[in-house]
């Protein structure tokens, strides 16, 4: 095969797996918004939040998952009394 000819077959190729992967796409949108729609928004969103932590745990990178979250922790710790100072002026 040529070089034109062995481009020609990868951008074929490439454009049939994007279309597979479009309609995957929206079968995962489809399926996320009857999810919501059954057990409402913050259930929905807590269980993307659970599935994105099982994949990274499975492909090994519980380390980032822990270490954004300690990250996250210490975020929270800083702002939190802020806003809890804050309240208390306010009333």
């Amino acid at each position: 095969m040529s070089t034109p000819e062995l481009r020609r077959a990868l951008a074929s190729e490439i454009d049939r797996l994007d279309a597979e992967i479009e309609v995957l796409q929206n079968d995962k949108r489809e399926y996320f918004k009857s999810y919501r729609d059954a057990h409402g928004k913050a259930e929905c969103d807590a269980a993307k939040v659970a599935i994105k932590r099982r994949q990274k745990m499975a492909s090994g990178k519980l380390d980032e998952i822990e270490e954004r979250e300690a990250l996250a922790d210490e975020v929270f710790l800083d702002i939190a009394p802020r806003v809890r100072a804050a309240r208390h002026e306010a009333a």
